[in-house]
C-alpha cells in the first residue's frame, strides 16, 4: 500500500442498507427508511444530487455495466426497481417469485452478460433475471436450513457463489442453468464474499471473524486468516489488488474499514468508521471505498491508499498573470503562473484547456496515461491565432459533418469543431456525412479581427417533392392519401408531399364505388423528387332480381344496359359499374310482370329487386254467331213465341167463362138483397173452392 487510507467525505443517509458506483462519478444508495428510495451521490463533492423513488424497503443496490442499469431489490413489495445510471429514470419493476422481508437480501450481476442474480434470506431461493427481457429466468430453491446471506458472481468460471450463515457450508451454482449445486465445507458459518481474480478464489467473511480463501478451480478451502469481530461486508479493490473487510464488536460500537493483503491476510492499514460497518463498495472513478452503516444513519467514502502521482502542465509563452485552466477527469484548476499539477493515480484521464480571448493553446484537448510514474505536458500558448468554432445542433447523436475552412478540411462527430485561423477573411462550406441533411449555413465567409468566432449550424432533414397521381377517378371526386401519419386529400388529380431520403409507405384511403390498384405501398426517395401513380377503377356490385309468382321451371328474362339475361330458376344477377340503368322485365305467356320497366341507379352497394308474376286474364274467343231469337235459333224462337201466345188466348178465354158462370143456390153470394145468407143445407159442407176439369182450383168471384 502506497498511501495511508483516509477519510475523505461523510453522506448523511438515514437508513443506508445497500451501495453501488457506476464507476463515472454517481454512487448509489438505498434507504431503507420510510422513504423507499435511492439517494444518488456524487463522488467528488459527497452531496445527494438526485432521490429516486423505488419499491417498499429497498434491501440492496448493484450496478450492471453491461447495460448501465441500476438494480435494487425491495424487500417489502417483493421486487426488483431497474434504473437507468443515465437518465436517473426507473425503467422496470420486476416482480421476483418467493420474495420475503428477511434480513438478508443481496445481488450479484454477472459483469459479462449482464445477467442479475438475487436471494432472499427467509423465502431461502436465489432467482436469476435476464438483463435484455427483465424477467426471471429460474429460481433455486434451497429449502432446508440452507438460508442465502450474501451472493458472489465468479466470471472468470461463469458459476454463482451463495454464502448460507445458518450453514457451515458455501453453495456454487453452476452449468447451463445455473441449477448445479456444489457444496464447500467453510467450517464457520458465512456472511460475505468477495471474487479476487488475481487469486482465482472466492474470499468469505465469516460471522467469527475468519476469512476463508476457496479457490474456484478445487472448489475448496486453500487458506484461512482472521480478521477482529465480525465481516459483515467484503470487497475486492481492484486499483490496489487489496482486500478490504468491515469489522465491528457490536451494533453499537464504531467499526474499523480493514485492508488486507488476500494471499495471507497480513493487515495492511485500518480506518475509524462510524457504528457497526456493513456495507461496502468500490468506486473506481475515485478510488475509493465505501463506507454504510444502517445503525449510524451515514455513509462514508475513505481513499483505498492507491499511489497517486503528479500529472504537470506546464505553460509557454502565454503572460504571467493571464489566468489559464485545465480541466484533467472531472477535476478542474486555474492557474496564473507557468504551471498546474495534479495527484491522480494510475489511469486514463482525459484534459481540456479553457479558451482564452486573444490565444490559442496547443494541445487544447487531450489523452493523459499514468501508468506508475508522473507525467508532463506543456501547453503552447500563441496569439497570432483565434479559435473559429463551428456549432452543430439538430443532427442524430454520432452523425458526422465536415467542415472545409482556408483549405483544411475538419471532421466531427460531437456538437462542436475547432479551427484556429489568424486574422483574415475566409470562405468556407459545411457539408453532412450522409446525404439528406441541410444546414442552415451551408457556405459563408468568416471575418477573423482579433478574437474567436464562433458560428452556429442547425441542421435539418433535406426533403423532396413526392407526387401521389390519381388515374381513373371522375373528375373533381376527392380523395385521400396516408403519408407519415398525415392524412391528405384532393378533389384534383394530385396530392404533393414533402419526404426525406428514405423508404416512406403510404395508405390510401377506401373511396365508395371505386377501387384503387393498390391500397398501400412505398416509396423510395433518393435525393429527387418522385412520381407515384395510383389507378383506380369503378367498384362493381351486384344487382339481384327476384322472381315470385311463377311456377317452379318457368323461364323468364330482363334486360338491363344493352344486355339480356334469361333464366328458369327464381331469381338472376347483373354484375354493374356504378351509374343509371333501365330495366324492363320480359314475362313469359300468360303471365303479367310488376314492375315491367324500372330505373336501377348503382352507388357502390348491391342491390335487389322483386318482380311479382300474376297470371293473364283469358280473352273471348273473336267468331260469327247465327241469328237468334229469344237466345235460340231463330225457327225455334219463332215456334215457342207462337206457343206462348197461344197458351195466353186460351188462358184469358178460360177466365171469361168462370166469371160469366152462376153460383150454385143457397150460397151467400146468391142472395137476392146482396146481404150474407144461411149457410149450406145440412148434412153438406159449403164448398171453398171449385174444382175445374183441370184439376187447378178455381175461387169464386167476390
Amino acid at each position: 500500500m502506497a498511501n495511508a487510507p483516509k477519510l475523505l467525505g461523510i453522506v448523511n443517509v438515514s437508513s443506508p442498507n445497500g451501495i453501488a458506483s457506476d464507476g463515472r462519478g454517481q454512487i448509489f444508495i438505498d434507504n431503507a427508511s420510510y422513504a423507499n428510495t435511492v439517494e444518488v451521490v456524487s463522488d467528488s463533492t459527497y452531496q445527494v444530487e438526485e432521490s429516486l423513488h423505488v419499491g417498499s424497503g429497498p434491501a440492496s443496490v448493484a450496478y450492471d455495466p453491461v447495460d448501465g442499469d441500476i438494480f435494487v431489490l425491495n424487500a417489502g413489495s417483493s421486487n426488483l426497481s431497474v434504473i437507468s445510471a443515465s437518465s436517473l429514470r426507473t425503467v422496470r419493476n420486476v416482480s421476483v417469485p418467493g420474495m420475503g422481508s428477511g434480513s438478508y437480501e443481496s445481488i450479484a450481476v454477472d459483469n459479462t452478460s449482464g445477467v442479475v442474480f438475487v436471494d432472499d434470506y427467509s423465502s431461502s431461493n436465489v432467482s436469476m433475471i435476464s438483463p435484455s427481457s427483465y424477467s426471471v429466468l429460474s429460481t433455486d430453491y434451497f429449502g432446508g436450513s440452507v438460508y442465502p446471506t450474501a451472493l458472489a458472481y465468479d466470471y472468470a468460471r461463469n458459476e454463482t457463489f451463495v454464502a448460507s450463515a445458518p450453514s457451515t457450508n458455501l453453495t456454487i451454482l453452476s452449468g447451463p442453468r445455473y441449477d448445479q449445486q456444489t457444496q464447500v465445507p467453510i467450517g464457520a458459518q458465512p456472511i460475505s464474499l468477495a471474487y479476487d481474480p488475481q487469486l482465482s478464489a472466492m474470499i468469505v467473511g465469516t460471522l467469527r471473524g475468519e476469512v476463508c480463501v476457496v479457490s474456484d478451480v478445487s472448489n475448496a478451502v486453500v487458506s484461512r486468516f482472521n480478521v477482529s469481530n465480525f465481516t459483515d461486508a467484503l470487497i475486492y479493490d481492484p486499483g490496489t489488488r487489496e482486500l478490504v473487510a468491515t469489522a465491528a464488536a457490536s451494533e453499537s460500537t464504531p467499526g474499523e474499514v480493514v485492508f488486507l493483503s488476500p494471499a495471507n491476510g497480513t493487515v495492511l492499514a485500518t480506518v475509524s468508521v462510524s457504528t457497526y460497518p456493513d456495507q461496502l463498495a468500490y468506486d473506481n472513478a475515485s478510488d475509493s471505498i465505501w463506507v454504510g452503516s444502517i445503525y449510524a444513519s451515514q455513509v462514508e467514502a475513505v481513499s483505498d491508499g492507491s499511489p497517486e502521482y503528479a500529472v504537470t502542465f506546464e505553460s509557454v509563452d502565454l503572460p504571467i498573470g493571464i489566468p489559464w485552466s485545465v480541466t484533467l477527469g472531472r477535476v478542474v484548476q486555474t492557474a496564473r503562473g507557468s504551471q498546474t499539477i495534479f495527484a491522480v493515480v494510475n489511469g486514463t484521464y482525459d484534459f481540456t484547456l479553457a479558451p482564452i480571448e486573444y490565444w490559442k493553446a496547443a494541445p487544447f484537448n487531450g489523452t493523459i496515461i499514468v501508468e506508475g510514474s508522473s507525467v508532463s505536458r506543456t501547453i503552447d500558448w500563441t496569439r497570432t491565432a483565434w479559435a473559429v468554432m463551428f456549432f452543430s445542433s439538430g443532427l442524430p447523436t454520432g452523425q458526422a459533418w465536415y467542415v472545409l475552412l482556408n483549405g483544411s478540411l475538419n471532421r466531427s462527430t460531437g456538437n462542436s469543431m475547432n479551427f484556429e485561423e489568424g486574422n483574415g477573411s475566409y470562405s468556407y462550406m459545411v457539408t453532412p456525412a450522409t446525404p439528406g441533411w441541410n444546414s442552415n449555413r451551408s457556405q459563408g465567409i468568416l471575418l477573423v479581427a482579433g478574437g474567436p468566432v464562433n458560428i452556429s449550424l442547425g441542421w435539418s432533414r433535406a426533403t423532396y417533392l413526392v407526387t401521389f397521381e390519381e388515374v381513373g377517378l371522375p373528375a373533381e371526386a376527392n380523395w385521400s392519401v396516408l403519408v407519415g401519419g398525415v392524412s391528405l386529400s384532393s378533389d384534383n388529380s394530385t396530392i404533393d408531399v414533402y419526404e426525406p431520403n428514405g423508404t416512406t409507405t403510404y395508405e390510401i384511403a377506401a373511396r365508395p364505388g371505386w377501387i384503387p390498384a393498390d391500397y398501400s405501398g412505398s416509396v423510395l426517395v433518393q435525393g429527387r423528387p418522385v412520381a407515384v401513380t395510383i389507378p383506380w377503377s369503378a367498384a362493381t356490385v351486384v344487382l339481384t332480381i327476384q322472381a315470385d309468382g311463377l311456377p317452379s321451371g318457368t323461364g323468364w328474362s330482363a334486360s338491363l344496359g344493352g344486355k339480356t339475361v334469361a333464366t328458369s330458376s327464381s331469381s338472376l344477377q347483373f354484375t354493374l359499374a356504378n351509374g343509371t340503368y333501365d330495366l324492363i322485365v320480359h314475362a313469359p305467356s300468360g303471365y303479367t310482370a310488376s314492375p315491367t320497366n324500372a330505373t336501377i341507379m348503382v352507388v357502390g352497394q348491391p342491390k335487389a329487386l322483386t318482380v311479382d308474376f300474376t297470371v293473364a286474364p283469358t280473352p273471348l274467343p273473336q267468331q260469327s254467331r247465327p241469328s237468334t231469337f229469344l237466345g235460340l235459333p231463330l225457327l225455334t224462337g219463332a215456334v215457342s213465341l207462337g206457343a206462348i201466345l197461344a197458351l195466353v188466348v186460351a188462358g184469358f178465354a178460360v177466365a171469361f167463362y168462370r166469371v160469366r158462370r152462376p153460383w150454385p143456390p143457397g150460397s151467400r153470394e146468391a142472395t137476392s138483397d146482396g146481404v150474407e145468407g144461411s149457410s149450406a143445407p145440412p148434412n153438406q159442407s159449403a164448398p171453398s173452392a171449385v174444382q175445374p176439369a183441370s184439376g187447378v182450383p178455381e175461387y169464386p168471384p167476390r
